[in-house]
């Protein structure tokens, strides 16, 4: 089964277990709204044999706490509050959002969705995590950018495995 045929199978086999109807975009992405607030994005990568995970996190005003970039850039070091995922920023809207790239070699349903499931998670604390630092709460955690007063987000054998 070639990647792209993987791909789809994943995506018929989320659209039954969700009873949802999962199509996608022009540009090839597929929104999955997750608790009808956070819109989460998928997208396969013909190039890599990937799909890519996409969230918006937060949007960020230009006047945004250094403080918060801090605790960002420091969970993504040895990705060890990411488990591999990305943050990145549209400079153009201010919005700060999160990626995961999956590989789809094999990659069963079962794995496939304890993936999406971890990456929720950890899209959740981070939505969080950022919103209590805008808001100045939870100040202990600006002094050691790794913690995030959470549980650490940690890579596994298939994606997000909380630790």
């Amino acid at each position: 089964m070639t990647a792209e045929e993987n791909y789809a199978m994943l995506l018929k086999e989320l659209a039954a277990t969700l009873k949802i109807d999962l199509k996608p975009e022009e540009d090839g992405t597929v929104p999955l709204e997750i608790d009808g607030s956070m819109p989460l994005y998928l997208q396969f990568a013909p190039r890599r044999e990937t799909v890519i995970l996409t969230c918006e996190i937060a949007s960020l005003p230009q006047d945004t706490p250094a403080k918060i970039f801090r605790i960002l850039l420091g969970a993504q070091l040895f990705d060890q509050g990411t488990g591999g995922g990305k943050f990145a920023l549209d400079n153009a809207t201010g919005t700060l959002v999160f990626t995961y790239e999956q590989l789809l070699d094999g990659l069963p349903f079962p794995a496939f969705q304890e993936i999406l499931e971890n990456y929720v998670r950890c899209c959740e604390h981070w939505r969080k995590t950022v919103q209590e630092q805008a808001g100045g709460g939870n100040a202990g955690t600006a002094g050691n950018a790794a913690n995030t007063g959470n549980d650490a987000f940690i890579p596994g054998k298939n994606g997000f495995i909380r630790g």
